[in-house]
């Protein structure tokens, strides 16, 4: 296993541009620049840059399907009791996600940031819960007594990486070797007050690889253990010399798991494979030959779900009972359970496998500064955000040898959305977040099988913000049918 913590803010901006893509300027009150609109350069350069909406990983040529769930906790507490914490013995205490929290409870004061859930490709999956959040950065008093503060947006996330390594050949029944990459951003309270009231944030960044051979339905815990970072300076006792203020010591655990995939639809009958007998025979392409000129229609329909948590806690939701629901509308009602819900986006239209994509994009208004007028009013200045979904379809066709079997299909999704207002511009105005899924999944084409996406983030230093959750079922059923 490896393990790295990141503890200089200069390294730590550098390396989350390159995980997750660059963080807008800090100005006075203000997002910097407009957003890139869907199409244009800007947004061209965006997803070549790496940002979570246009993140792609190569699929792998090897496929190796399993559920694959992570959640990921934060614990604060003296140096010497975080110390004391083992991974080894955290994973025997691990049955449940749940029951890990009870654990780490005893430890400090303990939350959930992030948890994932959903189908992989053990060998080549790539996993993005990211966020823009608005931070603080200082405040200034108005001629008129009122107080603006200048923010700037920082990017936070989660990311895992998934890879593996065949047996060798005459070892088919050993068990592949897989790499579990983890990288994880977090905002958290500093020590330095930077107004009257108001302490400055730090981010905090892990990296955590951990490689072994596969063992379904069997809990993993790694840990990393920050006890002497540093937020700040300030005036020591002795007079004006400047010494370094410890921040508070904090522990990130993360709790994963492979459990076997899913072997039904949601209405308990078998999938339907897709083979001749239910779509056109896939034409006898060169390997040369792009994966465009391939044609294999299917009706694609996805749903994206928004949870709105009763409390500032991520909400405990029965994954298995999601998987069970028949319609997008039952799946709904089982949403409900967890918190207020509601469908943000709905797709059912006709698909090429092999090469296609659904745009569903909006650019929404968003207050960038505020100040007062000369009636003594508000004058907001805005911007654009674009927020929206995209899913990028491709394919690669099988073997000659065996034409009968279905392409292997990869799904790729990316979502972003605003979170509430959680930080103060100023003269009543505030600042919210944009939370940012991104995850790609290939596998064997299967008809009638749903599949399920759950991210679920709280990464705002403020523990009284309300966590972002979001819910994708897709499926894909035969041409010309809903």
């Amino acid at each position: 296993m490896r393990i790295t913590y990141l503890s200089n803010p200069g390294l730590l901006a550098v390396t989350m541009i390159l995980l997750i893509g660059p963080s807008s300027e800090g100005q006075e009150g203000r997002i910097s620049g407009p957003a890139a609109r869907p199409g244009s350069e800007a947004d061209s350069d965006q997803r070549a840059r790496g940002t979570p909406f246009g993140t792609e990983m190569l699929p792998s040529a090897e496929i190796l399907s399993a559920q694959f769930q992570a959640t990921v906790y934060e614990v604060q507490a003296a140096a010497e009791r975080l110390g004391s914490l083992d991974d080894k013995v955290l994973t025997r205490q691990a049955a449940t996600p749940e029951t890990l929290l009870a654990t780490l409870a005893r430890t400090g004061k303990a939350r959930l940031l992030y948890r994932i859930e959903q189908p992989v490709n053990v060998f080549s999956t790539r996993i993005i819960i990211g966020s823009s959040e608005p931070v603080i950065s200082g405040t200034r008093t108005t001629a008129t007594g009122g107080t603006v503060n200048s923010i700037s947006y920082q990017t936070l996330g989660f990311i895992v990486g998934l890879s593996a390594q065949a047996p060798p050949k005459d070892q088919n029944t050993a068990a592949p070797i897989v790499t579990t990459a983890i990288k994880l951003s977090v905002l958290s309270p500093g020590e330095k007050e930077i107004a009257p009231g108001q302490k400055e944030s730090v981010i905090r960044m892990t990296s955590l690889d951990h490689s072994a051979a596969l063992e379904l339905m069997r809990p993993q815990v790694v840990l990393a253990i920050s006890s002497n970072a540093f937020s700040s300076f300030r005036r020591s006792a002795e007079g004006n010399r400047r010494a370094e203020t410890p921040a508070t010591p904090v522990a990130y655990v993360i709790r994963y798991q492979f459990d076997p995939p899913a072997q039904s639809s949601a209405d308990g009958a078998p999938p339907t494979p897709a083979v001749e007998s239910k779509l056109p025979a896939l034409p006898l392409a060169a390997p040369e030959t792009a994966l465009s000129t391939n044609t294999l229609t299917a009706q694609f329909q996805a749903t994206v779900y928004a949870v709105e948590p009763a409390t500032n806690r991520l909400p405990a939701l029965d994954f298995r009972a999601l998987e069970r629901a028949r319609t997008p509308e039952l799946f709904l009602s089982a949403l409900n359970e967890a918190g207020k819900s509601k469908v943000l986006y709905r797709i059912d239209q006709p698909v090429n496998v092999f090469s296609d994509e659904v745009l569903i994009m909006t650019n929404k208004p968003i207050v960038t500064a505020t100040r007062r007028g000369q009636d003594g009013e508000p004058v907001n200045s805005y911007t654009y955000q674009h927020m929206g979904v995209r899913i990028r379809l491709s394919a690669q066709p099988p073997p000659k040898e065996t034409i009968h079997r279905a392409p292997d299909v990869t799904v790729s999704s990316n979502l972003s959305d605003e979170s509430p207002d959680s930080t103060d511009l100023g003269m009543g105005q505030m600042a919210g977040g944009f939370p940012v899924i991104s995850q790609e999944h290939n596998e064997p084409l299967e008809l009638g099988r749903p599949r399920v996406i759950l991210a679920m983030g709280s990464s705002a230093a403020a523990e009284q913000a309300k966590p972002f959750v979001y819910v994708i079922r897709y499926q894909f059923g035969p041409p010309d049918t809903k």
